[in-house]
């Protein structure tokens, strides 16, 4: 079982929609990750309460996770069971010039980072176009952090 990971907004968002190739897979992940002791980071700063939120995790969640979707369920759930671990942003400086080369998006570099901090440096995301497969490898190979898809994420965090 996986100690914690960090999830993409999308994957939460894919869990709601039956017309995406991995709901299912996002799905199970969900369903996994209630059932079991995985914590789920987010940066420092998060409250379910959108005016006291400073998280930029917390905020892509509340603004894109539509409420009483299973990702908003998940997301309250974990809350409610106190495994969302609020995690730091600052990493060195020569990791965060290697993230800031390999990940254009401004907002993915924070997951990226979050990742870095997390125990076992695990992101999960089905984002291949700010994810591609080689930024993928370098993030493994440079900073240790591997981006996963759901369907290996269950695999990992299933006992």
């Amino acid at each position: 079982m996986l100690e914690d990971l960090v999830m993409d907004t999308n994957v939460l968002m894919h869990a709601a929609n039956s017309l995406e190739e991995r709901c299912e897979d996002a799905l199970g992940l969900v369903e996994c990750l209630e059932g079991n002791g995985t914590y789920v980071c987010i940066d420092e700063g998060y409250s379910p309460d959108p005016s006291k939120n400073k998280s930029l995790i917390g905020d892509e969640y509340l603004r894109n996770l539509v409420p009483g979707s299973v990702g908003a369920a998940l997301i309250a759930h974990l809350g409610r069971c106190q495994r969302l671990r609020l995690v730091p942003t600052k990493v060195p400086d020569h990791i965060r010039r290697v993230i800031n080369r390999r990940v254009k998006n401004k907002r993915d570099r924070t997951f990226v980072r979050v990742a870095h901090n997390a125990a076992t440096q695990i992101l999960v995301s089905h984002d291949y176009c700010d994810f591609t497969v080689k930024t993928r490898e370098g993030l493994r190979k440079d900073v240790h952090v591997q981006v996963v898809e759901a369907s290996d994420a269950i695999a990992l965090a299933s006992p």
